[in-house]
C-alpha cells in the first residue's frame, strides 16, 4: 500500500511539473511573438509600418530628404538605421530596436522609427 501511495504522489507531482513546464513555455512563446510593429515617420508623416514579427528575410530601406539619407535595416523583431549622412550619426549609434523603450531619431534627417506592440504598448516619443 505504501508503495502505491508513492507511485501516486509521484505521478501527480510529474504531470503537474508537465502541466507548468507547458504552461510556461505557451506564455514564453507568445509572449515572444506578439506583434511588434515598427513606425517610420519623416518629418511627422507616416511612410512605413512594419510588422516586425511578420520579417522572414531581412532587408533595407533608402529613405531620403533633401538633407541626406538613412539606410534602415529591418529583422525579424528589431529595425534599426545602419547608415546616415547626417553630423553625428546619433540614429546609427542607437541601434537597432526591438522594445518600444527607445525610438531611433535622427533630428538632422527629420526621422524618428518607434517601436510599439500590437496592443498600441507605451512609446517613449510622441510624434
Amino acid at each position: 500500500m505504501k508503495k502505491h501511495r508513492s507511485f501516486v504522489i509521484l505521478a501527480a507531482v510529474t504531470l503537474l511539473l508537465l502541466l507548468l513546464s507547458g504552461a510556461a513555455a505557451y506564455y514564453s512563446y507568445n509572449r515572444k511573438n506578439t506583434g511588434k510593429i515598427a513606425y517610420i515617420y519623416q518629418d511627422d508623416k507616416l511612410l512605413y509600418t512594419i510588422d516586425l514579427n511578420a520579417v522572414q528575410q531581412p532587408y533595407t530601406i533608402e529613405i531620403s530628404c533633401e538633407e541626406g539619407t538613412n539606410t534602415v535595416e529591418v529583422h525579424s523583431g528589431k529595425i534599426g538605421v545602419t547608415s546616415a549622412d547626417c553630423p553625428d550619426k546619433t540614429c546609427v549609434k542607437t541601434g537597432f530596436i526591438g522594445d518600444g523603450m527607445v525610438p531611433v531619431i535622427c533630428v538632422p534627417h527629420g526621422l524618428m522609427i518607434v517601436v510599439r506592440d500590437e496592443n498600441g504598448g507605451a512609446v517613449d516619443a510622441q510624434v
